[in-house]
This record gives C-alpha cells, structure tokens and sequence, in this order.
C-alpha cells in the first residue's frame, strides 16, 4: 500500500507565495505521505474535477488497488459534497482509499464510523444540490419574468438582444394579428403556414398557430415564458 497525497490551490497569488501549499505538505508530510508521493495542482480552480487536472490526472496513473489518498480538506479536492461522495464510493469500488485530514486519519468507508460520516456528508450533498436546484429556478423564474431569455427553443417571432432580452421583430405583430384574421375566416392550418410564408417571409408552426387561437398569442404572458 502507497499512501499519495495531493495539494492544490486555486490562485496564482496562493502558488506564489507558497504559504497554502507548504501548510498542506507539513500536514501531509506529518500524516506518512512521502515527499515524491506527493501531487499538486497550483492555481488551479476547484471548479475542476480531480482527475481532470494535471496533477491530478497524474496521481490518478500512479494509483492501485490497495493504495490510499491523503488531502488536508475536502475543498482541496473536490468540487463539491455530492463530487467528495461519488468519489469516495467510486474509489472504495476500486479498491482505494481516501483519507481526509480534517475528518478523521483512517481511509473512509474502513470502519462503521466513518461510513456514518460519508452518510452523513452524502445528506448535506442531496441537501447541497435540492438548494442548488431551488435558487437555479427561482433566478429563471425572475428573469422570464423580466423578459429575458431562459434557455430552450427560441420563441418565435423573437430575438435575443444585448443581455439575453427577449425582443419581438418588426414582422411579429403584424403576423399575429394576420394569423387571428385567417382563424376567423376559418383557413386551414395549411393554408395559414402558406400565407404567412408569403406575406412575411417566415415560417410558421401548427403548434404556434394553436396558441395564437387558444391564447391570442404564443406569448404566456402571466409567467414571462414562451410556449
């Protein structure tokens, strides 16, 4: 069994000045880890998976069955809780472990504690990504509501402009009330879609032709989104 340690820091200033770094290796250093088994990542973003970066990815060559990380935190290494614990359980199946200074200096997962630990780091994880989702959803419920664009197909009769506003064309009133007309003359969807090709130059959906007669508008204007 080979214990390897990784360090990392996430600005160029932390790498320069060293301090962050030096702090991690005496812990490691302390924790068994040999010196040239020790793998860095300096200012390098957590945003980044660990084996996706280049010290990471060459830790990850190094590692086999037996052999055991070390890192001072979970935020060295990992990108999140729900990242740390898929992690862990995706190593454990390896036949690898991780020590985590800050939690406890036995491999997790070895003893029934620390599985307990990990349970209970994998609940704040599902609690970590619900409230991720809640804020993600409220933040595209405030912006439809402003007007802006939140993703998905592009409405039509619409453009997206400067910070992502949704903005109708010039042609796109004129060719909703044209569509209103061909409703009350009764056309036929297939009539509509050739007329309004012809008149406007532009492509018009059966999909969007329903709502223009169901709601006056493919527009659901009460909740700022586009249908």
């Amino acid at each position: 069994m080979t214990k390897y340690g990784y360090i990392r820091v996430s600005t160029d200033a932390q790498a320069t000045d060293g301090t962050s770094l030096a702090n991690q290796r005496v812990a490691l250093l302390a924790a068994g880890v040999a010196p040239d088994d020790i793998y860095e990542d300096a200012g390098v973003s957590g945003s980044v998976a660990l084996f996706e970066r280049p010290g990471g990815i060459e830790m990850r060559k190094a590692l086999a069955k037996g052999d055991v990380i070390v890192v001072t935190k979970i935020d060295r290494a990992f990108r999140s809780m729900s990242d740390f614990t898929h992690t862990v359980e995706r190593l454990d199946k390896e036949g690898i472990g991780l020590i985590v200074l800050q939690i406890g200096t036995e491999p997790l997962l070895s003893t029934p504690y620390q599985r307990f630990t990990l349970n209970l780091f994998a609940a704040f994880a599902e609690f970590e990504r619900q409230l991720i989702r809640t804020r993600t959803k409220e933040g595209r419920d405030v912006r439809a509501a402003q007007g802006f664009y939140v993703g998905g197909r592009k409405p039509w009769g619409h453009e997206i402009v400067g910070d992502g506003i949704i903005q109708p064309k010039d042609w796109y009133e004129p060719a909703v009330a044209r569509v209103k007309e061909l409703l009350a003359e009764k056309r036929t969807q297939r009539e509509i879609k050739e007329m309004i090709g012809a008149e406007f130059g532009e492509n018009i959906s059966p999909t969007v032709i329903m709502k223009i007669r169901d709601n006056g508008s493919p527009v659901q204007a009460d909740a700022g989104e586009f249908m």
